[in-house]
């Protein structure tokens, strides 16, 4: 079955001389691997700087449900980005939450609000022209809201502390390796509702937001299985250092 989709790439690997194997998270059949050869041809011209990991596209497709590996008849760009591969900060927040991403879908069933929150998120990456400091902590809570893991909207001065192997607010009076202190909680729960441009008018110190970003990592590898480190925290860490 040939169909057309819209997708955002999450990897890429060379293959052979002149082919790309991508994962591409697809607004139709959800997570697929697929094969598009001639992309590094230079006699017939390179396009595979147009799928670079990120990149929204449009693409039409051999569809088999039983093969791992569908093959690409046409791929091209959906939205060129005009800022997000070029300024550190931003890429830098978009190579994380492609990892994450990657390490979180397993399956690939369709979701149109899960693609609908990929495609945006970075859409208004692209185009944010105000801090983005705080995105990188939205996006892990809109995510985990999508994967059905999301932190509970429990908070009260009874459940002041947050509990990521449990996944609420809990009282202060059990704690454990698992909780966060009670002032990184509380700014936790008062993003948990927020959207991207909060980061304008919501202040928060470089440590605490560190804090929240480390916890919520950890708020993952707790709840999905063989999640692993995720080696853009690093370079995170330093861009908003």
């Amino acid at each position: 079955m040939i169909s057309k989709t819209r997708g955002i790439i999450l990897k890429t690997l060379k293959y052979g001389e002149s082919s790309l194997i991508l994962d591409i998270y697809t607004e139709d059949f959800g997570l697929r691997s697929y094969i598009v050869s001639g992309v590094r041809n230079k006699k017939k011209g390179n396009k595979a700087g147009l799928l670079q990991t990120m990149a929204l596209v449009s693409l039409v497709a051999y569809h088999k449900s039983s093969n791992s590996l569908n093959r690409i008849k046409e791929i091209k760009a959906d939205k060129l980005y005009q800022s997000l591969p070029f300024e550190i900060s931003k890429s830098s927040v978009g190579l994380f939450i492609t990892e994450v991403t990657r390490r979180s879908i397993t399956q690939d069933e369709q979701s149109d609000s899960l693609f609908n929150l990929l495609y945006e998120s970075y859409l208004y990456l692209d185009r944010a022209q105000q801090s983005i400091t705080l995105f990188p902590i939205i996006f892990l809570i809109k995510l985990s809201k999508e994967l059905g893991f999301s932190p509970a909207d429990n908070y009260s001065e009874q459940r002041e502390v947050f509990n990521i192997q449990q996944g609420q607010f809990v009282s202060i009076n059990n704690p454990s390796d698992y909780t966060l202190d009670p002032e990184t909680s509380q700014y936790l729960f008062s993003l948990l509702f927020e959207e991207y441009g909060i980061s304008n008018q919501f202040k928060i110190s470089k440590d605490i937001r560190q804090q929240i970003i480390n916890q919520l990592v950890n708020f993952y590898r707790i709840h999905i299985d063989n999640f692993g480190q995720i080696k853009s925290l690093d370079v995170l860490k330093e861009v908003f250092s």
